[in-house]
């Protein structure tokens, strides 16, 4: 029992870290460690690793409920496996080399949990250190990965510290601990104060619409959601926007399949008069996808980008022979998936998309910087997770997507936290969630490749 509880404990300030006090983290594995460490029967402590994964992943996951209490069970069961399977391979060597076995394990871990699947990289550890930019810069070379490496690393340090009896592995292990992180200050110091703005994007708005996610879609309200869309749009032109960016899937109809639908959206662009990226379904081919338009002032499509990494139980289905009775009970989305990078192009600056999640998987944001991408435009909506701490939590990602990939990020979301994220992962403006806002931004534009965006995985 009392092993549990002290699991139990670690789950919880891993949680609070998350949320509220990151610092938290440093000391919030060393129990999970110690269990690793101590604990002989590989079937014990896999279930105290799986029972720290449930609670852990149970508070940062809580929102999915209100789309699919089913969904955040399979989400929760899921996700336990990896810090059980940690504690399982958990080194009872206490040499030096254990520190960086254990914290390369974890790391490892995260790693492989962002594409098995389809990948769900929800809850990186290094993430809770968003606002640390004078330390998570190591990110352009290493990722989230480099920082979460770093945080278990200590956590091991931290026990080995105390469990420890030989003075002289002490204090090797510590002066060797306090160099890394030392490192990683004089790096993010060093890349915070060279990093120079290349040029910029001027008067951009970014749309903050707030509607229901569930009214949203509803055909009889269709003129209404219509009405503020161009209301929106035409005060944001009035204050001097040049682009504007609504969230994702604004309306419910699709662009290329109902010509009355596609007429509106021209009218609404020819009389804003100005450049627009709106997030609607689109129909090609006999195939809908999750896209992002982007129009000039005349309502000519000048380029779309379609979703690649579909959310599967949401906008599709796996196994549909299979699991085809599930849609007797909520609905799913039948939209296909997009394959090429499709870049944009405004102002002779080329430029990517990433439509809700898209901006958790560290490999497609990488991937579209290093196919040309000169900023990154991430438009959500996170609505069906009501008035929840996902907003916060998805916000922090993004953060380590613009460090990572040195690459400014424009988010405009329907209720999450609408902002602009510059290359160094500063927010230098945003909205209040769960708000009708606007929001108009100068951003700043940086070309240099990151090693991560070149070499990472």
């Amino acid at each position: 029992m009392k092993t549990y509880l002290a699991v139990l404990s670690s789950a919880l300030l891993t949680v609070v870290g998350f949320y509220y006090f990151d610092l938290l983290l440093l000391v919030s594995l060393i129990s999970l460690i110690y269990v690793g460490i101590s604990i002989r029967s590989f079937k014990r402590k896999f279930l105290l690793g799986y029972f720290w994964g449930i609670i852990t992943f149970g508070f940062l996951s809580y929102w999915v409920i209100h789309v699919s209490f089913l969904g955040f069970l399979a989400a929760i069961f899921y996700l336990a496996l990896y810090p059980g399977f940690f504690v399982i391979l958990v080194n009872k060597n206490r040499k030096f080399i254990s520190l960086f076995y254990i914290a390369g394990l974890w790391a490892s871990l995260e790693f492989l949990r962002s594409f098995i699947f389809t990948g769900l990289p929800w809850g990186f550890l290094g993430y809770a250190f968003w606002g640390r930019l004078n330390f998570i810069q190591i990110a352009d070379l290493f990722g989230v990965y480099g920082v979460s490496f770093i945080v278990v690393l200590i956590n091991a340090a931290l026990l080995f510290l105390f469990i420890d009896k030989n003075i002289r592995l002490k204090v090797v292990n510590s002066t060797i601990i306090l160099l890394i992180i030392a490192g990683s200050f004089c790096y993010s110091r060093y890349r915070l104060n060279a990093l120079l703005p290349e040029g910029s994007i001027n008067n951009i708005a970014l749309v903050q619409t707030n509607v229901d996610s569930n009214l949203k879609w509803s055909l009889e309200l269709y003129k209404d959601n219509l009405e503020r869309i161009r209301l929106m749009g035409l005060i944001a032109k009035e204050r001097g926007a040049e682009l504007i960016i609504f969230p994702e899937t604004i309306l419910p109809y699709s662009y290329n399949r109902d010509e009355g639908f596609m007429r509106d959206i021209e009218d609404i662009a020819k009389e804003i008069n100005c450049d627009l990226i709106l997030g609607l379904p689109y129909y090609q081919n006999g195939e809908l996808y999750n896209s992002s338009l982007l129009l000039n002032k005349y309502g000519e499509v000048k380029g779309r980008y379609f979703k690649k990494h579909l959310v599967p139980f949401g906008e599709y289905l796996p196994c549909k022979k299979i699991l085809s009775f599930l849609t007797q009970f909520y609905p799913i989305g039948y939209y296909s998936s997009g394959i090429d990078s499709n870049l944009l192009k405004y102002q002779g600056h080329y430029f990517s998309v990433l439509i809700c999640y898209e901006d958790i998987f560290p490999n497609i944001a990488r991937k579209a910087a290093l196919s040309g991408a000169s900023f990154l435009v991430n438009q959500s909506d996170e609505g069906w997770f009501k008035n929840s701490r996902e907003v916060y939590l998805n916000n922090q990602i993004a953060v380590f997507r613009a460090i990572e990939n040195r690459r400014s990020l424009l988010r405009s979301t329907n209720t999450g936290i609408t902002c602009l994220i510059d290359y160094k992962g500063q927010i230098l403006n945003q909205l209040e969630p769960f708000k009708t806002d606007i929001l108009i931004v100068d951003m700043p534009v940086y070309r240099g490749t990151s090693f991560y965006s070149k070499y990472g995985l």
